[in-house]
């Protein structure tokens, strides 16, 4: 009987991972930073796990922060983003919107690099949100956006 247990607890498992890894997300690599007032840093804006049969079509994607001790200097499109048949891209407005209309792509990707400074001391967080569709622009994926990357000081 409890071999019969383990076994099903295995089987439970492996569906659940396998549910797990087909979930759509939108994350900023590293989770967490460490950088002193005037240091300037990178977070890497990537989607992960868009299927094959139902490609990006497009994405929307809002980044706040904290603007008394962050300053979001500049957003670099990948290669991958620079594909995008249509881009808005905002600095001030902390916004990346893509679509394709062509060559969308899937799998996991770098959307695009940021780059922040530090202009006031204390713990904080950049956050995102947004919405990822697929290529026949009808439906959304039920993506992820990772909550945040904690930004504190040295």
């Amino acid at each position: 009987m409890k071999w019969k247990i383990t076994l099903l607890a295995s089987i439970l498992m492996i569906s659940l991972m396998g549910v797990y890894a087909e979930n759509v997300s939108v994350e900023l690599i590293p989770k967490e930073v460490n950088v002193d007032v005037g240091e300037m840093f990178n977070l890497e804006l990537v989607v992960k796990n868009i299927p094959e049969d139902r490609k990006c079509g497009g994405l929307d994607t809002y980044i706040t922060y904290d603007k008394n001790l962050l300053n979001l200097t500049n957003i670099e499109l990948s290669d991958v983003a620079n594909t995008a048949d249509l881009k808005d891209v905002s600095i001030e407005d902390g916004k990346i919107s893509l679509a394709w209309f062509s060559n969308s792509p899937y799998g996991n990707f770098t959307i695009a690099k940021l780059t922040f400074k530090r202009i006031g001391f204390g713990d904080t967080k950049v956050s995102i949100s947004g919405a990822v569709s697929d290529e026949n622009g009808t439906s959304k994926y039920n993506a992820i956006f990772v909550p945040a990357t904690n930004i504190q000081p040295k």
